[in-house]
């Protein structure tokens, strides 16, 4: 089961396996604290699910590296989940702490990529998580 909220970012839709149960909603952002803008509420389940973007690539970016991060705060080490697929090959990088932190992947894209596929997931096979989330930004180096 999945349930978006009204306006998801630009490009971005959610998605969730066959028996994986996600809820993303928009949040405001605490007074004085980190401007968290998403909230992903995962059910305990062996089945990930979370937000992704495909993109197509361009030629020119075949064989660089591309750097995606992730602004995230998580309930629970390891629930938030970031990764890269390029339709050859894949990277990703867990939340370590229940603190704010910043999720870093650096993937080289392979000569024969086909896509730009970046996806942030939340959940846990051993209880419900809250991921926030505050930016994904991916450049090319």
């Amino acid at each position: 089961m999945t349930r978006a909220p009204t306006r998801l970012p630009a490009g971005w839709s959610v998605v969730a396996e066959v028996d994986a149960e996600i809820q993303v909603q928009e949040v405001q952002p605490a007074a004085g604290g980190e401007p968290f803008r998403l909230r992903l509420d995962a059910q305990a389940t062996t089945g990930p699910g979370g937000i992704v973007q495909t993109l197509p690539i361009d030629a020119g970016l075949r064989g660089s590296i591309l750097i995606v991060d992730a602004r995230v705060r998580a309930d629970l080490a390891g629930a938030a989940i970031l990764r890269i697929n390029d339709g050859v090959g894949s990277s990703a990088a867990a939340n370590q702490t229940t603190e704010p932190e910043t999720l870093r992947i650096r993937h080289r894209l392979d000569q024969r990529a086909t896509r730009i596929q970046i996806a942030l997931g939340a959940g846990s096979a051993e209880q419900a998580t809250i991921v926030l989330v505050r930016s994904v930004l991916a450049i090319p180096h």
